[in-house]
């Protein structure tokens, strides 16, 4: 598999992986349905300081995630919550949960140069996942038993259904 095909295959992967879960204060989604964590038992929430993210397991100590939830939206370098040794919380579908400590983030080079370039121009950083690949990998120290390591097919996917979840918002 040639790097173009893997990167587009684990953005993939990632979009495939992720589940949503009902939140007790916001009732509905935007456009889609609740899923079973069984689904998509790869899928965690990483929650940090600044908030939460989706991310789904790609090896035993490895998380591919979203870039904007690493990425200091102000700096376009990879966030403080992010670097070697800071400990992030991992959870999953079941209630499993552990403290992460960091190893190493990086964000995908498309990001980090649109990202950096609106910044340096004084521009509006939101939309940047638009012209660029938000993706980002993280690996950890901890061990994350309890969640399974995703997997994907070496086929092309072409005219089928394809399902996308995640821990996002429900409401706008």
């Amino acid at each position: 598999m040639n790097r173009a095909n893997l990167n587009a295959s684990l953005f993939l992967f990632f979009v495939l992986s992720v589940f949503s879960e009902p939140l007790q204060s916001a009732p509905n989604l935007i456009g889609g349905d609740y899923a079973s964590g069984l689904q998509f038992r790869s899928a965690v929430r990483i929650k940090d300081p600044s908030g939460v993210c989706t991310a789904s397991k790609i090896g035993e100590y490895t998380f591919i995630t979203a870039a904007h939830c690493i990425v200091n939206r102000n700096t376009g370098e990879i966030s403080g919550y992010y670097q070697k040794n800071e400990v992030v919380l991992i959870e999953n579908h079941s209630g499993y949960k552990v403290d992460a400590k960091i190893v190493k983030a990086i964000a995908h080079p498309t990001y980090i140069k649109a990202l950096q370039k609106r910044v340096s121009n004084s521009e509006n950083t939101h939309g940047i996942a638009f012209e660029a690949f938000d993706v980002g990998i993280i690996q950890i120290e901890t061990k994350t038993e309890a969640v399974l390591i995703g997997t994907i097919s070496d086929t092309e996917v072409k005219n089928e259904l394809v399902y996308i979840g995640g821990y996002g918002r429900t409401a706008l």
